[in-house]
């Protein structure tokens, strides 16, 4: 049984490969220096040699050059920087004072709205449509507020994105705020 192998191996730019007739005793192609370094079995079976990477990870595909609408769904971040929110709280944060949205009633399902939110690790709530909200992911330290954008969800849900984070929350039902401050 004959045959032929070629490997072809990208290091930096540098095509290298190797060629060599398959026959049914195993054999290997060595070389000894960097530039024809590529290692082959040609057994049954074809080996990798440690340095070539075996799929190799997808890089996500670039943003659209007119991303206005937060998205995730090129698997980085898309869209505009969030500015500040307009809450009546430090830093534009909502504080429940709000007759407007976001932090205020009438916000629209899919809309995403500015906003400023507070990471701290108590597990308190924040105001968003008029209602009390839980984060579905607590940092274990306080860390500093941070321009989001936020949209409701058709199932009910808000959705905070942002260049730094994606999370969701989970409307109030009446549960005590659960901390997940570290104590030590």
């Amino acid at each position: 049984m004959r045959g032929l192998v070629v490997v072809l191996v990208v290091l930096g730019g540098l095509a290298l490969s190797a060629c060599s007739s398959k026959t049914n005793a195993p054999s290997s192609t060595t070389a000894s220096n960097a530039r024809n370094a590529v290692v082959t079995s040609l057994g049954s079976t074809t080996t990798t040699p440690p340095f070539v990477p075996t799929g190799a990870a997808r890089m996500p595909a670039p943003c659209p050059p007119d991303s206005d609408t937060p998205s995730v769904a090129t698997g980085i971040y898309c869209g505009p920087t969030p500015p500040a929110g307009n809450g009546l709280g430090p830093n534009g944060e909502c504080d429940g004072n709000e007759t407007v949205p976001p932090c205020g009633p009438g916000a629209v399902v899919g809309t995403y709205y500015a906003y400023t939110q507070p990471r701290d690790c108590a597990g308190n709530p924040i105001h968003f449509d008029g209602r009390l909200w839980y984060s579905l992911l607590k940092p274990h330290t306080n860390w500093p507020d941070i321009d989001v954008w936020m949209a409701l969800q058709p199932d009910g849900t808000l959705e905070a994105i942002s260049s730094e984070e994606m999370i969701g929350f989970a409307p109030d039902t009446g549960q005590a705020p659960v901390s997940a401050c570290n104590s030590t």
